[in-house]
């Protein structure tokens, strides 16, 4: 399955696919929703933020693997292109997984 959409974001706008997370850690911990970090894949990028002389481009690129920011846990799926995405902006990703 392609990681790219056949759509152009605007602004800040970023498209991910979540990524399941693992339930228990290695040494056999039990996460909960709490203490568990919600895995992300870029599927779409905006325009970048509005500046003076055009756009400043955003910081993540498509197929960029992220961490989103706990606050974004009530995430809304949505269908595109077959394809289940949910729709932030960028200040809600607080890492690039490299």
């Amino acid at each position: 399955m392609a990681n790219e959409l056949n759509l152009k974001p605007l602004h800040d706008t970023v498209v991910v696919k979540l990524v399941s997370n693992e339930e228990k850690t290695s040494s056999g911990l039990i996460l909960t929703p709490q203490t568990q970090l919600q895995y992300a894949q870029v599927v779409a990028v905006g325009t970048g933020y509005p500046a003076a002389n055009g756009y400043l481009p955003l910081t993540v690129q498509v197929g960029d693997k992220v961490i989103l920011r706990p606050n974004a846990s009530r995430l809304e799926e949505y269908e595109i292109e077959g394809q289940k995405v949910v729709f932030l902006t960028e200040n809600q990703i607080m890492a690039v997984v490299k």
